[in-house]
């Protein structure tokens, strides 16, 4: 080990997982869910996590399980209050 430490920011959750140990998945700058690679890839918590990785790629998929988010995208400069993903959030209540 050089005790080597980067930030490497990236929409290609592919490329993400064999490249880090750790990764953050931020919506509109706010972390979302943080932990070990093989962690947030196996067993994702967040409903945004799950949906970035539906996205990912798999040669084996044979149906489209691919989630697909609806709702309005907030503000960046204006975000709502409480978790900033909950206009779009699958499992809001």
């Amino acid at each position: 080990k050089e005790d080597v430490s980067y930030i490497f920011i990236s929409h290609d959750l592919g490329v993400v997982r064999y490249l880090s140990d750790k990764i953050a998945v931020l919506y509109l700058g706010r972390i979302m869910e943080f932990g070990p690679s093989e962690a947030v890839f196996s067993g994702p918590h967040h409903p945004y996590t799950e949906a970035l990785l539906s996205a990912v790629p798999k040669l084996d998929r044979t149906e489209s399980s691919r989630i697909r988010l609806d709702g309005e995208i907030p503000s960046a400069a204006n975000p709502p209050t409480g978790c900033v993903f909950h206009t779009r959030c699958p499992r809001k209540i």
